[in-house]
């Protein structure tokens, strides 16, 4: 019994872990652009995105909803140009790092 109880307890212990959310603050400044966010790498399709440009938004929605991961973006800067480049960047770091911590 205590061998059985042993084997729960290691296989509840890893599910945990398997089903702990990872979480990454997005941050970027720049001269051009101000970027704070969040990433939640196993989240349920869950946005917040504010860009100030139509489309990029309405992207970025999608691809956080079909790929069932959660995003914040509030983005400001000088030029649509750099808020979508730097957008770019800020999240590829971010998927980076989540994933770099499983």
């Amino acid at each position: 019994m205590k061998i059985l109880k042993n084997n729960i307890t290691k296989f509840l212990a890893i599910v945990t872990l398997w089903h702990k959310a990872y979480t990454i603050v997005i941050k970027r400044k720049t001269n051009e652009v101000n970027i704070l966010g969040k990433l939640v790498i196993d989240g349920e399709g869950k946005t917040n995105i504010v860009t100030g440009f139509g489309p990029l938004d309405h992207l970025l929605t999608v691809f956080a909803f079909h790929g069932f991961f959660d995003l914040e973006i509030k983005a400001e800067g000088d030029l649509q140009h750099h808020i979508i480049e730097d957008i770019g960047i800020a999240v590829g770091k971010a998927f980076k790092q989540a994933l770099d911590e499983r």
